[in-house]
């Protein structure tokens, strides 16, 4: 039986979460920035987006340079 509930799994530490507690970002011309709507994009939970050593590893794994602040992350 399928659990109703969405969840999603964090890229950094790989736990699964509900989708509504996650923050959804994507790589575009090698930036971190939050999900336009359009293209691939990933999850990272809150405690790995405020690890440094978490993001670092994301950021090497997909060969990001730069991240762009915006609101509610």
């Amino acid at each position: 039986m399928r659990n109703p509930k969405q969840t999603r799994m964090c890229v950094a530490c790989r736990g699964r979460f509900l989708q509504h507690t996650l923050q959804r970002f994507q790589v575009t011309q090698n930036t971190l920035c939050v999900f336009s709507g359009v293209g691939r994009s990933f999850y990272i939970c809150a405690q790995c987006y405020q690890d440094p050593k978490a993001l670092r590893g994301v950021m090497k794994r997909y060969n990001i340079q730069q991240i762009t602040e915006s609101k509610g992350v």
